[in-house]
């Protein structure tokens, strides 16, 4: 029995739309937020909420459903605990990466004040992780790795935490994950592409528009909700003067309270992809896509937030303010350098559909 696990029912689905199309069986949806465990549309899922269970309950599951393979698509303290209880139980993982990673993630305190409960049931999860393993220095090591942004150097490589494949968008990655996050499968990794290529469908738009990639960084507890009002306000005031109409590629995560925000402002938001010209953004892996399209990228440095390599490689310019956002706007319409073999190397070109189906489908025939 295949065993999928992330934090939502969306991002299960969202995640693994391409493997779902061919996994005609019976699947078991493992959801951690309890706030985000409805909804399933897959008739052949088998839903069930983690929220707050001991890694030995986890265990008792995976024994009782009789699993055979588990995939995760993130590597948070929820997650460890997934693959802590696969391996104390000898079944294989596939780790599947889900967007552009950096190297350290420090949390704004607002997301601790904003998401207590989710605080609370972390905490949980790493008072489990050392009393399960016996080790004080893997929850403290992960604790320090997910508030400061200590190296994962000093944990990571925990047999605890282990993984047997890792499906990554490019070799970039590969090397990206063995540096920064210290992963080495125990089998393999495989280059998959992007799936971001044959995710979206396409809204077409004239010359006059633009089109800003929306992260979930307030929702996350990345960025505060004053701070990325100022940017709306600062975009929305230059596209006026520009004479350029905002569009907004908006995230199946985002708060519908900053959606009708941005909605009051005259952007309109689009649930897929808008092909237009110029392209403003953080650090999206979306923004990878852009090069691909014929489109440019131009970055806004948010304080506190550098642009990871690959984005900076990719950007046509990138703005630290909103008068470095108007010039890089007016330049980069003129721009004719096109950053798409960069776009390929650091995101992968178009996905294959079959790489990930196989991996699955080897350990479920196994």
């Amino acid at each position: 029995m295949l065993a999928i696990f992330d934090m939502s029912v969306v991002n299960i689905e969202r995640y693994n739309s391409e493997l779902l199309k061919r996994h005609v069986d019976e699947f078991i949806a493992y959801v951690d937020d309890p706030d985000c465990c409805e909804g399933m549309s897959c008739s052949n899922a088998r839903l069930i909420c983690t929220a707050g269970w001991p890694i030995q309950k986890i265990i008792n599951s995976f024994r009782e459903l009789k699993v055979s393979n588990v995939i995760i698509s993130g590597q948070r303290p929820a997650d460890f605990r997934i693959i802590i209880a696969a391996n104390n139980l000898h079944i294989p993982i596939v780790y599947k990466m889900h967007g552009l990673y950096v190297e350290n993630v420090k949390r704004n305190i607002s997301f601790y004040l904003l998401s207590f409960k989710k605080v609370l049931r972390t905490v949980g999860y790493l008072i489990d992780i050392g009393c399960f393993t016996n080790s004080i220095k893997l929850p403290f090591g992960i604790l320090l790795s997910f508030v400061v942004g200590m190296s994962r150097k000093y944990w990571m490589k925990s047999h605890f935490l282990q993984v047997d494949h890792g499906l990554v968008w490019s070799k970039y990655w590969q090397i990206w994950h063995e540096k920064n996050w210290f992963m080495t499968p125990n089998k393999r990794w495989e280059v998959t592409g992007n799936p971001d290529t044959l995710k979206f469908s396409k809204v077409e738009l004239n010359s006059n528009n633009i089109c800003y990639i929306y992260q979930t960084l307030v929702e996350d507890g990345r960025v505060t909700f004053h701070d990325m009002n100022d940017f709306y306000d600062g975009l929305a005031t230059v596209a006026g003067k520009m004479n350029f109409k905002v569009n907004v590629k908006w995230h199946a995560r985002g708060d519908a309270t900053i959606k009708k925000s941005l909605e009051a402002r005259g952007f309109i938001v689009h649930n897929n992809f808008p092909l237009t010209t110029l392209y403003v953004g953080h650090f999206s892996s979306l923004l990878g896509m852009v090069p691909l399209v014929e489109g440019k990228i131009i970055i806004y440095e948010l304080d506190g937030h550098d642009t990871p390599e690959p984005i900076r490689q990719c950007a046509t310019s990138i703005a630290h303010n909103i008068p470095e956002l108007e010039r890089s706007l007016n330049l980069g319409s003129e721009a004719r350098e096109s950053k798409n073999k960069q776009a390929e190397y650091y995101f992968g070109s178009d996905y294959s559909t079959t790489i990930e189906y196989e991996v699955i489908k080897s350990y479920l025939n196994g």
